[in-house]
C-alpha cells in the first residue's frame, strides 16, 4: 500500500486505524499537515472527509463519534487552526467522547522565532483533554509507538474522552512510499476498555435501601442510547418504590417513567409522600432549572451520583455519595440485588401526577396562540418514529423537553458544555453516518453561528433542518439572568440578518416556511419528502415568551 514517506505521520495513521479503532477522520487541509493528509487519505480502513473550517470540522467529528460510538480523528495544520478545535474538544470532554485531535506543528526550534503559523501548541487544550502527546522531529519509532498507544488507551479507557496528539513536521511534502503491510504498528501495551467495575459496597448499600422500602427517585440526564440501561431500569421498576424521572436527552425507551418533568414536579409538590428518601442521578447535566431547584431544596435526602468520571459531582448541594462506575452496569447489579418485589404507592402517586400534568399540558397546547412552543410541539407530533432528533441549545432543547420523544431512535444535543456553536456541524456529522433519518431543530442564533456548515458536501439528502426564527435571542427574554435587565433590549434584541430563504437557495436546499399551525401542517409532507430541505418556522419573540410563561403558570399549578 501507499502511505506518507514521513515515518512518524505514517505511524500515527497506522496506530489510529489498526489499534485505535478509528474508522473516520475529518481533515482540514493546510501546508504543515500534508504528510498526515497523505497518510490518512491512503489508509484503507479509515473513511476520510474534508472540512476546511476547523471549528466546523471538529464538531462534525463529534457528531460522527456520537453516532458510531467509535473514536474519530480530526486533523489540521499548525498555528491558529488548532485553536478552532477548542469548543468541540470541550464538549467531547464533558460528554466523554473519544475525539482524537491530531495537529501538525513546526519543529520546536522554530516556535516564538517569528516563523509563520507558529504558536505554542502542546498543552493548548490542557483543560479539556485527557492528555497531550507531543511527537518531536527525529523521535525513534519505538518512542512514537509508545506515545500513540498510550494516547489511544487514554482516549478509550473509561471515562472515555478526547486526547491531543501534536506532530512536529519538518519540511512537509506529499512524498509517498509503498509499504507491504497496512499495519506497521506493533502492540506496545494493552488495556481493557470494557468499562469500570461496579463498586460492590455502594451497590449493596443502595440495594438495602430499595429492599427496605425507601422511596427512591432516579434522575436521568443526557446519555447516549443504551439498551442495557433500559433493561436495568426496567427490572428496577419491578420495585414499586422506585421512580425514574428522565429528560428527553436521556434516550430511555421505557414505559412508567416521567418525561413531562416540570409540570409533574408541580403536581406532586404538595404531597409529602411524593418526597424521595433517596435520589440517584445518572447521565450528564439536566436542562430543567425547575428540576435542579427542586432537587437542591430537598432537605435531608440521600443522594447517589453514578458517574464514570473521578471528579465528585456536587450539583445539587446535598449530602451525597459519588460512585465511579458505568451507570448501566451499576443499575444492572442493583436490580439483581434489590430482588424486584417491593410494594409501595410511591410510583403510583408520581404516575398519577404525571397523567394530570400531561392532560394540563395537552389542553393548553390545543388552545395556545401560535408560537415557537406550539410549533415545536406540533412538529414533534408529526415526525415519524425512529428518526434521530438533533437539537441546538437555547430554546430548541427546552421546547422539545415538553414532548414525549421516546419513539425516536435518538435525541441528542451538545449538553456537555451547552454551547450554541457547532450544533449544525454536529448534527450533519451525526446524520452522515446514522442508520436512520436525522432531523435537526435549531434556533436562529445557533443557525447563524454555524452557517458555514450549510456548505458541507456530505450532507445526506434526507437530512432535515428546522430553524426557529423569532428574530434572535429568545432565550435571553426567558431565563432569569437576562430577562429583566435594563440593557437587555440593546444587548440581546439587535435585529439579525438571517435570510434563511436566500441562504437555502444559495446552498442548494429546498426551502419551506410556516407562520401558523395550518401552514406547518400544510408544508410538512413536502418538507419531509424533498431532498436537502430547510423549514423556517417564523414566530414573534415577545409572543413566544408570553405563551411559554403562561404555559408554566397554568400547567404547574397545584
Amino acid at each position: 500500500m501507499i502511505t506518507s514517506a514521513n515515518q512518524v505521520c505514517a505511524r500515527v495513521v497506522s496506530v489510529l486505524g489498526q489499534c485505535g479503532r478509528v474508522g473516520h477522520a475529518v481533515l482540514s487541509p493546510g501546508s504543515r499537515d500534508v504528510p498526515l493528509l497523505v497518510a490518512f487519505d491512503n489508509c484503507q480502513t479509515i473513511d476520510c472527509r474534508v472540512v476546511i473550517d476547523e471549528r466546523s470540522a471538529a464538531f462534525v467529528g463529534l457528531g460522527i463519534a456520537d453516532a458510531t460510538g467509535r473514536p474519530v480523528a480530526i486533523v489540521c495544520t499548525s498555528g491558529t487552526a488548532p485553536l478552532n478545535y477548542a469548543p468541540a474538544l470541550a464538549e467531547a470532554y464533558y460528554r466523554n467522547v473519544p475525539l482524537i485531535a491530531v495537529t501538525a506543528d513546526r519543529p520546536a526550534e522554530w516556535i516564538d522565532q517569528d516563523d509563520s503559523q507558529t504558536i505554542r501548541q502542546p498543552g493548548i487544550f490542557s483543560n479539556f483533554v485527557k492528555a497531550t502527546y507531543d511527537l518531536p522531529v527525529g523521535a525513534s519509532l519505538r518512542y512514537v509507538d509508545r506515545m500513540l498507544h498510550d494516547a489511544v488507551a487514554t482516549a478509550l479507557t473509561h471515562p472515555q474522552g478526547p486526547v491531543h496528539i501534536n506532530v512536529q513536521v519538518d519540511n512537509p511534502d506529499g512524498k509517498t512510499v509503498e509499504v507491504s503491510d497496512d499495519c506497521q504498528c506493533r502492540p506496545v501495551h494493552r488495556r481493557d476498555f470494557s468499562g469500570l467495575p461496579v463498586p460492590e459496597p455502594a451497590v449493596a448499600e443502595l440495594a438495602r435501601l430499595v429492599a427496605d422500602g425507601k422511596k427512591v427517585l432516579i434522575v436521568a440526564g443526557y446519555m447516549p442510547r443504551d439498551p442495557a440501561m433500559d433493561n436495568a431500569l426496567g427490572r428496577l421498576l419491578d420495585n414499586a418504590n422506585v421512580v425514574v424521572v428522565a429528560e428527553s436527552g436521556a434516550n430511555l425507551r421505557l414505559g412508567n417513567i416521567i418525561y413531562n418533568v416540570e409540570p409533574t414536579i408541580a403536581a406532586v409538590s404538595g404531597n409529602d409522600f411524593a418526597r424521595p428518601d433517596v435520589v440517584v442521578t445518572i447521565g450528564g447535566s439536566i436542562v430543567s432549572g425547575v428540576l435542579k431547584k427542586w432537587l437542591r431544596d430537598l432537605p435531608g435526602v440521600r443522594l447517589y451520583c453514578i458517574k464514570e468520571t473521578a471528579a465528585a459531582i456536587d450539583c445539587y448541594g446535598q449530602d451525597y455519595c459519588h460512585v465511579q462506575s458505568t451507570a448501566s452496569s451499576f443499575l444492572d447489579r442493583l436490580a439483581v440485588m434489590s430482588h424486584g418485589n417491593v410494594t409501595s404507592d410511591y410510583r403510583r402517586i408520581w404516575l398519577d401526577a404525571s397523567s394530570v400534568a400531561a392532560a394540563r399540558r395537552d389542553d393548553y397546547k390545543r388552545s395556545a396562540q401560535w408560537s415557537a412552543m406550539v410549533a415545536v410541539s406540533t412538529l414533534i407530533d408529526m415526525l415519524p418514529d425512529d428518526i434521530n432528533l438533533q437539537l441546538s441549545n437555547g430554546m430548541a432543547v427546552r421546547y422539545a423537553a415538553m414532548s414525549d420523544c421516546r419513539r425516536f431512535a435518538t435525541v441528542s444535543c451538545n449538553r456537555g458544555v451547552s454551547g450554541i456553536d457547532g450544533s449544525t456541524s454536529t448534527a450533519i456529522g451525526f446524520a452522515s453516518v446514522a442508520r436512520s433519518q436525522t432531523v435537526f431543530v435549531t434556533g436562529d442564533m445557533s443557525c447563524q453561528y454555524d452557517i458555514g456548515a450549510f456548505g458541507l458536501n456530505f450532507i445526506p439528502d434526507d437530512f432535515k433542518i428546522v430553524v426557529l426564527n423569532n428574530g434572535g435571542g429568545g432565550i435571553f427574554k426567558y431565563i432569569k439572568a437576562t430577562r429583566d435587565i435594563v440593557e437587555g433590549p440593546r444587548w440581546y434584541d439587535a435585529p439579525m440578518n438571517l435570510p434563511i430563504e436566500g441562504l437555502s437557495g444559495a446552498y442548494g436546499f429546498n426551502y419551506f416556511s410556516a407562520a401558523s399551525t395550518a401552514e406547518l401542517e400544510a408544508v410538512f409532507a413536502g418538507f419531509m419528502s424533498a431532498p436537502g430541505a430547510i423549514l423556517e418556522i417564523v414566530t414573534d419573540a415577545v409572543t413566544d415568551v408570553r405563551v411559554l410563561n403562561d404555559f408554566y403558570r397554568k400547567t404547574t399549578k397545584k
